[in-house]
């Protein structure tokens, strides 16, 4: 209701009040004073009335007692009755024409007292109220009259004046509600415009200034004042709307997670990152709290970061613990100029990715680590392997030669073969260490993998015992692969050996076979895997199973986990695998088996012959002229003792140099050059080249403790190239030099 209509009711209502108040004061005044002089008149007519009839009561003349009372009563419009109780307290005489009525006849009339005073009595009668007055006859004597004088007339009276009174009272409130709208024009009208401007102001919905249409200066003042505040609110508006819009705008411009809290922690803005993590719009996130969109748990640690940014007015910095997404949050607080946080602003950048790539460079790091750490373990285990194997030579020759000079039947020949077969025994480990190095030199070939291992099952269950079922499940038709049948013999043998360990009872060793294919994305999600085709080969057993830490240290050498062993065996696979340009992955668990997967590169030439079989015995004596060069001494020693006993002409020279004056000295002909690969001054080739410039006919033979660049490429021997592994026996040394001088 508006303030003009509320003045308005409220002078009608105080006037009607008024009014009526007085009116009903008024009747009740007046019917006081009435019936103070209804009282007074009744009883100047009860005295005058009882004075003339006294002396008839007392003779007892009721006829004219009876007539003068009615009389009485007739004359005066107020008298209702008179009657007469004589002195024994009965009815003498009475003014009614019908007889006493009943209701009075009824009505115990009891004693007057002595004295001038009146009894009176207020009745009800079936004809109106009646003021009734008793009042002696004669003072002293119980006789008295009673006269019932009607108040009808007063009340009319009273009625009259009150309905006056009352028109009155709607005369002045109907005066009343013309000058409430007058004033409500006049004085509140201006009064009401400002309070509903305010309204709207309050509630943000002023769009203009007002204009004073009057009421005064007071009125006029307050108008002016409101417009400075509208125009200062709408200053203020603009200015926040600038500053809204621009805040929008840099919360919006980074695709980071943007946010502005309240202390209490409730969203006062976002941005589109902040309402996309939250799956709201960023109107939906007002008024809201991030912290209940987390786990309990991390919700309680974001109060409690939040609680002590509050406190403290510092800013705090936490990292998201979701497995799925990772965000490094920032929260700053923003003081007003009490120095109260009035805001909290919290940035969340999305780290997942970098977060993905650390955990990827973790691993390609262990892994580069591991590669690292292999590959200087091959290294030494190569240099170990060359310097050995020239002592192996040694060792391995002179006991030959001694075994050639010593009867079989006597002592010293069976100390020799002993000291011949731990010679040969150190030969092999020598040539694991150089297989894990990939330094052996091997001789490639194209190979079908299923009717490879099918020639080795026999020796396969002979190697694992009865106790284990051997299960072999090849793929119908694999592709093919070129890799030196030895190594794949190798292989299998020591995976064999290995599964055969890890059962302790009875169990099962599976082999298996697949043509894989693996695209970039498959690799850049499987660490290890290189995109391509490859012929995979599984070896599985349904043994012990292996810990993370053993598999850590599974390929290194010597490292193992029985009670006599080298260490030699898995690193041997692992050398083999990566000098074929294939990889291995194995899967272990503890108390559920084992899986080795090697994946050899599918091979898309075309297939040549594998030579198999030993070297053939030479069919006749050397008669030639070999130049040999050697840079061990002891070597060269034991060589040309050999060669020699094969009838060989030996021009011995000890270094590159040496050998290239004495092969410029000699008038004859030399036909074969046997060198070493690895020498001081230049390496065996680079000899080989200038020898050649010299005599253009000059045949060769490379011989190496292990492989290098020089005549092969990740141990595969240049195609035309005769070479010799050292350490080796007499009659191998004389079939290859045999075969060098009659191949070309």
């Amino acid at each position: 209701m508006k303030l003009p209509t509320k003045i308005t009711l409220l002078i009608a209502t105080v006037l009607l009040v008024v009014g009526l108040g007085t009116s009903f004061l008024v009747s009740w005044m007046m019917r006081e004073a009435l019936q103070e002089e209804l009282h007074d008149q009744a009883v100047l007519v009860a005295r005058s009335v009882g004075e003339h009839i006294t002396s008839n009561v007392i003779n007892g003349d009721v006829v004219e007692v009876r007539e003068a009372i009615r009389g009485a009563a007739e004359r005066s419009q107020n008298i209702r009755y008179i009657y007469v109780v004589d002195f024994d307290y009965r009815l003498f005489a009475h003014s009614f024409e019908g007889g006493f009525p009943r209701a009075l006849a009824e009505r115990q009339h009891q004693y007057i007292p002595l004295g001038q005073s009146p009894e009176i009595a207020y009745l009800k009668t079936n004809t109106g109220n009646v003021l009734e007055i008793g009042y002696p006859l004669i003072e002293g004597m119980n006789a008295h009259i009673h006269i019932g004088m009607d108040e009808e007339h007063t009340l009319a009276q009273i009625a009259a004046l009150r309905n006056r009174v009352i028109l009155l009272t709607l005369f002045l409130a109907a005066l009343g509600i013309a000058i409430g709208i007058l004033v409500s024009r006049r004085a509140t009208r201006p009064l009401v415009d400002l309070a509903d401007a305010m309204h709207d102001f309050g509630k943000r919905k002023v769009s203009g200034e007002l204009s004073f249409k009057g009421g005064g200066k007071e009125i006029a003042d307050l108008t002016r004042t409101f417009n400075r505040m509208i125009s200062n609110r709408k200053k203020a508006e603009e200015a926040l709307r600038e500053s809204e819009e621009k805040a929008r705008v840099l919360l919006n411009a980074t695709t980071d997670v943007a946010m502005l809290l309240t202390p209490e922690g409730a969203f006062v803005a976002a941005n589109e990152s902040a309402a996309k993590r939250f799956g709201l719009t960023p109107e939906e996130l007002v008024g809201k709290c991030p912290f209940d969109f987390a786990q309990p748990e991390v919700a309680e640690r974001r109060w409690k970061i939040l609680r002590e940014l509050v406190a403290g007015k510092k800013s705090a910095r936490f990292e998201d613990e979701n497995r799925a997404s990772h965000y490094d949050n920032s929260m700053f607080p923003i003081l007003d100029g009490d120095g109260n946080v009035r805001l909290v602003a919290v940035f969340a950048q999305n780290i997942t990715a970098r977060k993905q790539a650390e955990e990827e460079r973790k691993k390609l790091q262990a892994q580069l680590n591991q590669a690292q750490k292999m590959e200087s373990v091959g290294r030494l285990a190569g240099g170990v392997a060359h310097d050995f194997n020239n002592m192996l030579g040694v060792i391995l020759g002179h006991t030959e030669l001694a075994l050639g000079q010593v009867d079989p039947a006597g002592p010293l020949f069976a100390d020799l073969q002993e000291i011949h077969k731990a010679a040969e025994r150190s030969a092999d480990l020598t040539r694991q260490l150089l297989a894990f190095a990939r330094k052996q030199t091997i001789a490639p070939a194209v190979l079908d993998l299923n009717e490879t291992v099918e020639g080795m099952l026999k020796m396969l269950r002979r190697l694992i015992g009865e106790d284990i079922d051997l299960a072999w499940l090849p793929e119908t038709r694999v592709w093919p692969v070129k890799v030196d049948p030895s190594q794949v013999d190798q292989i299998l043998a020591n995976l064999c050996v290995n599964a055969r360990e890890a059962i302790a009872d009875v169990g099962k060793v599976t082999i298996e076979t697949e043509n894989v294919t693996f695209d970039e994305a498959y690799c850049n999600d499987h660490p290890g895997f290189v995109p391509g085709e490859y012929v995979l080969v599984a070896v599985s057993d349904d043994g012990c199973g292996m810990d993370k830490e053993m598999l850590g240290k599974l390929f290194e050498p010597f490292f193992t986990t029985k009670e006599v062993g080298t260490g030699l065996g898995l690193a041997t696979v692992y050398g083999i695998v990566k000098q074929n340009d294939g990889f291995i992955n194995v899967y272990s668990e503890p108390d559920d088996g084992t899986t080795f997967r090697l994946y050899l590169p599918r091979y898309t030439g075309v297939a040549e012959q594998v030579r198999t079989g030993s070297p053939a015995e030479p069919s006749d004596r050397g008669h030639e002229t070999i130049l040999l060069v050697e840079d061990e001494q002891a070597i060269l020693k034991l060589t040309t003792t050999m060669l020699e006993r094969q009838e060989y002409t030996v021009l011995a020279a000890s270094t590159p140099g040496e050998a290239i004056r004495l092969a410029a000295e000699h008038a004859g002909e030399i036909h074969l050059l046997m060198t070493d690969v690895v020498m001081p001054e230049m390496n065996g080739r680079e000899l080989a080249k200038n020898l050649l410039s010299l005599r253009p006919d000059l045949k060769r033979l490379f011989m190496s403790g292990y492989t290098a660049n020089v005549i092969a490429h990740r141990g595969v021997i240049d195609k035309g190239v005769n070479f010799i592994q050292k350490p080796f026996a007499m009659q191998d040394l004389a079939a290859k030099v045999r075969e060098a001088l009659d191949g070309g």
